[in-house]
């Protein structure tokens, strides 16, 4: 019985060394990381990245040459996916707020001009931004001034809208990755820096013309408008089409998005 009793507690002192030593094991190889752990941990800016949208609207450095840094949704939208407001071109307060509706030999019709805030009634008849004496009044001023930028006006002086060419230099193909996908349900473009793999998404919110939103562009087509204007006629202005990926002019009258840069 001694000998059994010896035998017994000898196995139990050498089991209890062999934990013993097995933990303290595991304890060093668990402060050492793997090269897969440390590759997999998150840096600051990563994490930076996926938190910005809880965070608002946020300027986002696509690491461009200009260094001009976008706004991360439109103007007037509460998350990267809404359309947000629209806008004529170089008017500050939302499209559709003072419809006037006028009668002609084709019925009651929208005349998108009667609306405007920069015209005396007419294309004809341009008050601000026009340097061709057939158009209006002369000015030649080719950019809106700030108390006609929406962005500016709305967001706050750190904002306002883009030049033709930042515009230009968001969709240079040298610079960022352009890609249609859907984000929550809506769809639009995927702008993706060469440089540092940011992004900003551009829902396709359609456009409003002759007094309604074009409905059956919303998701195929849509845009925002730049600050710049046309120097072909003036009574258009230069904007982004999602549709073609590229700057057209489009009537100044008519409601597009907005999407602010960072004012350096």
């Amino acid at each position: 019985m001694k000998r059994n009793n010896f035998s017994c507690l000898s196995i139990l002192v050498m089991a209890a060394l062999c934990l013993s030593f097995t933990s303290c094991g595991d304890d060093d190889e668990s402060v050492k990381p793997t090269p897969e752990a440390t590759q997999d941990k998150p840096t600051p800016e990563a994490t930076q990245d996926n938190t910005s949208e809880a965070d608002g609207l946020v300027a986002v450095d696509l690491g461009l040459p200009s260094g001009t840094k976008w706004a991360n949704m439109n103007v007037g939208a509460e998350k990267p996916e809404d359309y947000g407001l629209y806008f004529s071109w170089g008017e500050t307060e939302s499209y559709n707020s003072n419809i006037i509706w006028i009668n002609s030999n084709y019925g009651r019709m929208y005349d998108a001009w009667v609306n405007y805030e920069l015209c005396s009634g007419s294309g004809v008849s341009l008050t601000k931004y026009n340097i061709f004496l057939k158009y209006g009044q002369v000015d030649n001023k080719l950019e809106l001034d700030l108390e006609d930028d929406a962005a500016f006006k709305i967001l706050g002086n750190e904002w306002r809208m883009p030049s033709k060419a930042q515009i230009q230099e968001l969709l240079n193909s040298s610079y960022t990755t352009n890609e249609l996908i859907t984000k929550n349900g809506v769809k639009g473009h995927l702008i993706t820096s060469k440089t540092n793999g940011k992004s900003i998404f551009i829902p396709m919110g359609g456009s409003y013309s002759e007094g309604s939103l074009s409905v059956g562009d919303i998701g195929v087509d849509g845009g925002f408008w730049s600050r710049t204007l046309s120097l072909d006629d003036t009574r258009y202005a230069y904007g982004i089409t999602l549709r073609h990926n590229t700057l057209l002019i489009t009537s100044r009258p008519s409601g597009l998005n907005i999407r602010a840069i960072k004012r350096s």
